[in-house]
């Protein structure tokens, strides 16, 4: 398994909470613009894009740590 890109410290540094919260918001806005009904395309392109942030976001939070055998 690779290293996580950020460490502890890096996830909870003040400019990384702010980006987070701001991805956040703009995730929350992307959902609510993909609820409403458009044409195919602009669907898929909302999609994608909610998906970017997603995948960003997940850079901030912790790594999971491996289940016990």
């Amino acid at each position: 398994m690779a290293a996580p890109l950020l460490t502890h410290d890096d996830r909870h540094s003040p400019g990384v909470v702010k980006i987070r919260k701001h991805l956040e918001a703009e995730l929350e806005s992307l959902r609510k613009y993909n609820d409403k009904s458009r044409p195919e395309g602009q669907t898929e392109f909302t999609r994608g894009e909610i998906a970017r942030v997603k995948a960003i976001i997940a850079l901030c939070e912790e790594p999971k740590k491996p289940a016990a055998e």
